[in-house]
């Protein structure tokens, strides 16, 4: 006989049961984290922090109008209109730009001498 209160039957039980228990409070901790995530990234703070941490690390966005002139186009026409269509199809074939007539300013008639 021995002086022990248990013996090994009770051990072994004692053992798979602190190891079963355990093993239900990782589960349990696991979830319930899990649950408080979802709770708080759900949320409306969760978004509007997101949002502000965006805007304080994003790099600034500007926009603007470039305005390109062309001096000196030269063109032998007819007349004021034919220099304009003369003058739009030489943009659009040797640049890709699609002139408007009001883009076409300043047009003087060279006088020959």
């Amino acid at each position: 006989m021995t002086n022990s209160p248990t013996n090994q039957v009770d051990d072994k039980f004692i053992d798979q049961l602190n190891k079963h228990i355990a093993h239900l409070i990782q589960d349990y901790i696991k979830k319930l984290v899990q649950h408080e995530v979802d709770v708080v990234t759900d949320s409306e703070w969760f978004t509007e922090k997101l949002k502000q941490l965006r805007r304080k690390n994003m790099t600034k966005q500007f926009t603007s109008i470039v305005t390109v002139e062309f001096a000196y186009n030269n063109r032998v026409a007819e007349s004021k209109e034919e220099y304009i269509e003369l003058l739009k199809e030489q943009y659009r074939d040797d640049y890709n730009i699609e002139l408007s007539n009001s883009e076409i300013t300043n047009i003087e008639e060279i006088e020959h001498e």
